[in-house]
């Protein structure tokens, strides 16, 4: 088996970043460890075998308070940064899952396909076709079984005639879907699907993606669900912010009534103070004289409530708008259900007018599906490229440079395209952007001790 030496030496780079972190040199980490000084140099290097990696890692985890996953990383699974799941391959992943119908019988209810996924991206795609098929729009209709919610944010793209049923707050809800409409659904909220005719086919591609609350799962699982709803308020609340400013003043050991003479010494008056512990929302000069007295950002304690439609948001087909201009187009781009709480959450349709195509690059990761009757060619990276068939898939790495280009003149590609930040969001990058620009580039590969 080839040794994947990038991959080796990452792993090394990580070891070694977390040993300088428990400020422990290469030596000392020998010593402790029990092995000799040349194997923990060859696995730091990235001269070892993965092996000899993983025993590293074992060993550092056994001894020291640290956990697996601040040690290991994942193996890049794309070929330079893309991954593509053929229609076929992914017709061998079908599984069919029954449901009660009126009668109480269990009969078919949905098909599931895989679609290309990457061990690395935060979300998990796939082909879903609605099996039970309704005469109305009706939200009670025995036929229709709705799920529990699940913890995963999902974007969907309907293709063909497909009923989408929603709960919210004990309420059903049911819209009529055509191709190219779409809808993003919160967590945990209970939803289901229908196809309307039996004659003519229906389908969703539907995206769930992991985000925040989902990498804090492991902080989640380690406190009460009530402690959890004190420090989260909820957001449908107007009264909200008097939940995040009392979270803010317990991490900052102040109380109450030192906050209130504080306020009172910026100018503030006693009925607005009383009014902003309440929950009344701050002005932007109230958010500035608390962020001082906190010691914290204005940004930090701002937050905006949502109301209750907010959390589940639908979208027919919308007028297109063209890249890169309205002079020069090489794509047609139509934007999907967005929901404001999940900013970076980007869905589109793609219409591919040209034989070119515009490069396009950005931090997101992004999924595609050809929903289209026509091929498209997805190149990358200025050296690679494919032909996507229709019902074919792909995954693009952040920052992979890619474009989308037509191969016939008869009809235009379409695509169904979803973006989705990971680990590197807006937040990580700000705290990135703070450190020494002559240093920043050990964050991504450490050769260094930390002395």
């Amino acid at each position: 088996m080839t040794k994947d030496t990038t991959y080796l030496r990452q792993l090394g780079a990580r070891i070694l970043a977390e040993a300088n972190d428990l400020k422990r040199t290469p030596e000392a980490l020998a010593t402790e460890l029990d092995l000799t000084l040349e194997y923990i140099t060859s696995v730091i290097d990235g001269k070892a075998e993965l092996s000899d990696a993983q025993l590293v890692i074992a060993k550092m985890c056994a001894t020291y308070p640290i956990s697996f996953s601040a040690l290991w990383q994942e193996k890049d699974d794309t070929a330079d940064g893309v991954i593509v799941m053929r229609a076929a391959s992914s017709r061998l992943t079908s599984r069919t899952f029954e449901r009660p119908n009126r009668l109480g019988n269990s009969a078919p209810y949905y098909e599931y396909r895989d679609t290309a996924m990457c061990r690395t991206a935060p979300f998990k795609p796939e082909w879903i076709a609605p099996l039970r098929v309704v005469s109305n729009d009706d939200p009670n209709n025995s036929d229709v079984i709705y799920n529990n919610g699940h913890l995963l944010h999902q974007q969907t793209f309907f293709v063909g005639p497909v009923n989408f049923y929603w709960i919210v707050r004990g309420v059903k809800y049911c819209r009529e879907m055509n191709t190219g409409d779409s809808n993003i659904i919160s967590p945990y909220v209970p939803h289901s699907f229908s196809i309307r005719r039996n004659s003519e086919p229906g389908y969703i591609v539907a995206v769930t993606y992991g985000a925040q609350v989902r990498r804090a799962l492991d902080e989640c699982t380690r406190m009460p669900a009530s402690i959890l709803d004190s420090l989260a308020g909820d957001l449908r609340d107007p009264r909200i912010f008097h939940v995040r400013l009392r979270r803010m003043m317990a991490e900052e050991s102040i109380t109450e009534e030192e906050v209130v003479f504080r306020l009172l010494d910026s100018g503030l008056s006693l009925s607005r103070i009383e009014g902003i512990f309440a929950g009344e929302r701050p002005t932007q000069n109230e958010l500035l004289a608390l962020s001082r007295i906190l010691r914290i950002r204005t940004k930090d304690i701002s937050i905006e409530p949502i109301d209750e439609q907010r959390i589940v948001d639908l979208r027919h087909r919308t007028e297109p708008r063209h890249f890169p201009s309205r002079r020069d187009s090489h794509y047609e781009l139509r934007s999907l259900a967005r929901l404001v709480n999940q900013p970076q959450v980007k869905g589109f349709e793609f219409t591919v007018l040209t034989r070119e195509g515009s490069w396009l690059q950005h931090s997101l990761h992004q999924y595609v599906y050809n929903f289209g009757d026509t091929t498209v060619r997805l190149c990358w990276n200025d050296e690679y490229h494919t032909e996507l068939y229709p019902g074919d898939s792909a995954y693009c790495r952040p920052m992979t440079r890619h474009k989308f280009s037509a191969t016939s003149g008869q009809s235009f590609p379409r695509l169904f395209v979803v973006r989705v930040p990971g680990f590197l969001t807006s937040e990580a990058l700000d705290e990135y952007a703070t450190f020494d620009p002559d240093r920043r580039s050990r964050t991504v590969l450490e050769r260094s001790t930390w002395f």
